[in-house]
């Protein structure tokens, strides 16, 4: 995979830069990203998943230098990347569409994820699964009245955090096509899920695993009798 040395060099020559995907490149550090933020003001994509020696200091830095930037992905960064950096994304990057923060160890928490749903009103894609109870309703509960636009939404593996008190407004979420509740404690219910499928009227998918059993299969032949053609994961 691509070092420091080879991002630098990328990014002095390539001022029209609009995407880079340095996930899993062990080499990539603060020092080959930063460049990124100073000499590529045109960026919109960035995925970082599983890269592991990035932090704070250069996120912050595209947030604030790159505010065309509407997809970030920090996916698995194991708690390197924090509120600190998603804040300054929030509040400097309004075109943001699709984030990722899953697997941030609890870095990333209800601070930062409340003020990317108030600040980014065009936001499609949010996904906070497994991020160790850090992300709660307190951030969620408006993101389907704040963020219209909304397609797909993972709150697996909240740790019982994430209720129905987030979910049960998604179903006024006109474009919401992919929902995943997976592993959430049982704080998510039956009736619930059967209230969001039958009202979002763009709904095709929804993971629904770790429910249990038999419960789960009787949900699943009811999901399906409500929204035909509907494709639910156990």
């Amino acid at each position: 995979g691509i070092a420091d040395v080879g991002l630098c060099a990328i990014a002095s020559a390539s001022p029209l830069l609009e995407v880079l995907d340095v996930s899993f490149c062990d080499k990539v550090t603060d020092d080959g990203l930063s460049p990124v933020a100073k000499h590529c003001p045109e960026l919109r994509s960035l995925r970082l998943c599983d890269t592991l020696n990035v932090t704070d200091a250069s996120i912050s830095a595209i947030g604030m230098r790159c505010p065309r930037l509407s997809h970030l992905d920090v996916s698995g960064t194991r708690g390197n990347i924090t509120d600190a950096s998603i804040r300054v994304v929030a509040e400097h990057c309004p075109e943001l569409r699709h984030i990722t923060v899953e697997g941030t160890s609890g870095g990333v928490t209800d601070a930062a994820v409340g003020l990317i749903v108030q600040r980014c009103p065009l936001l499609e894609h949010l996904d906070v699964s497994f991020t160790y109870g850090a992300v709660t309703d307190a951030s969620l509960a408006r993101v389907s009245q704040l963020c219209p636009r909304l397609r797909y939404l993972n709150v697996a593996g909240t740790r019982g955090e994430v209720t129905d008190a987030t979910v049960v407004p998604l179903a006024d979420c006109l474009h919401l096509e992919e929902l995943d509740v997976s592993h959430t404690s049982g704080q998510v219910t039956d009736e619930t899920l059967k209230h969001v499928v039958a009202r979002c009227p763009s709904l095709r998918e929804i993971h629904i695993r770790g429910l249990g059993g038999g419960a789960a299969d009787t949900l699943v032949v009811t999901l399906k009798l409500i929204r035909p053609g509907i494709v639910v994961y156990k």
